[in-house]
C-alpha cells in the first residue's frame, strides 16, 4: 500500500510540474500583440472613420481642393500616442447613364470618362511608417447627394 501511495504522488507532482511548465513557456512564447490587440486595433480604425464621418471630415474632402491636410490634422489629433494609421480616400461623381468628359472636368477638375462615374481624386495620408504585419483595416463610404459626390474611404491602423 505504502508503494502505490508512494507512485500516485510522484505522478501528481509530476503533472503539476508538468503543468507548470507548459504554462510558463505558452507566457515566454507568445506574442506581444494577441487576439485582443487585434479587435481593438479593428475598432480603432472603424471607429475613426465613423468619427470622420458624423462630424463632417469626409464630406469636406468630397470637393475637388483639400483633403490631405485635413486628414493628416484629423488623424494626428485622435489617434493614440502609440498607434499609426494610413488612410486612402477616393472620391468619385455621378451623373445619370453617360457621364460627357466636359462634365467630368468642370466637377473632377480634369478627369474625363465614357460612363456615369468618374474618378475625381485620390490621396493617401500616412500617420508613422506602416509596418509588415499587425494591421487592422476598415471602409466606409460617404456621400453628398447635393453635388452628386460620393467617396470610399479606407484606413489601416496599427500599434507603434
Amino acid at each position: 500500500m505504502k508503494g502505490f501511495i508512494f507512485t500516485l504522488d510522484a505522478a501528481i507532482a509530476l503533472f503539476f510540474a508538468l503543468a507548470l511548465t507548459a504554462t510558463v513557456t505558452g507566457f515566454l512564447f507568445s506574442s506581444a500583440v494577441g487576439p485582443a490587440a487585434d479587435v481593438s486595433l479593428q475598432q480603432l480604425a472603424q471607429d475613426i472613420l465613423t468619427v470622420m464621418d458624423k462630424n463632417g471630415t469626409l464630406k469636406g474632402m468630397l470637393p475637388a481642393a483639400g483633403g490631405n491636410t485635413t486628414a493628416y490634422a484629423f488623424l494626428a489629433a485622435v489617434l493614440p500616442a502609440d498607434a499609426g494609421a494610413r488612410i486612402n480616400v477616393t472620391v468619385y461623381a455621378y451623373k445619370g447613364d453617360s457621364c460627357p468628359s466636359d462634365y467630368c472636368s468642370a466637377v473632377c477638375g480634369g478627369c474625363s470618362s465614357a460612363t456615369g462615374f468618374c474618378a475625381c481624386k485620390n490621396f493617401t495620408v500616412s500617420v508613422g511608417s506602416v509596418p509588415s504585419s499587425g494591421v487592422a483595416a476598415a471602409q466606409r463610404f460617404f456621400t453628398d447627394s447635393s453635388i452628386n459626390k460620393f467617396g470610399l474611404a479606407t484606413i489601416e491602423v496599427w500599434w507603434k
